[in-house]
C-alpha cells in the first residue's frame, strides 16, 4: 500500500513540475514576442483601417458652399 502511495505521489509531483515548466515557458515566450506583435500590428491596422475610407485625395465636399 505504501508503495502505491509513493508511486502516485511521484507522478503527481512530476506532473506538477511539468505543468509549471510549461506555464513558465509559455509566459516568457509571450513576453519575448509581445514587442514584435505590437510592431506587426501597426502596418496591419494601417491596411485594414484605411480600406473603407474611400482612398486618399477623393474627399467629397459639400457643393452648397
Amino acid at each position: 500500500m505504501i508503495h502505491d502511495r509513493r508511486f502516485w505521489l511521484s507522478w503527481v509531483v512530476l506532473g506538477g513540475v511539468a505543468l509549471f515548466l510549461l506555464w513558465w515557458g509559455a509566459r516568457t515566450t509571450f513576453w519575448n514576442v509581445l514587442p514584435w506583435l505590437l510592431v506587426l500590428a501597426c502596418p496591419l491596422m494601417h491596411i485594414f483601417m484605411h480600406s473603407g475610407g474611400g482612398g486618399h485625395g477623393r474627399h467629397h465636399h459639400d457643393s452648397r458652399r
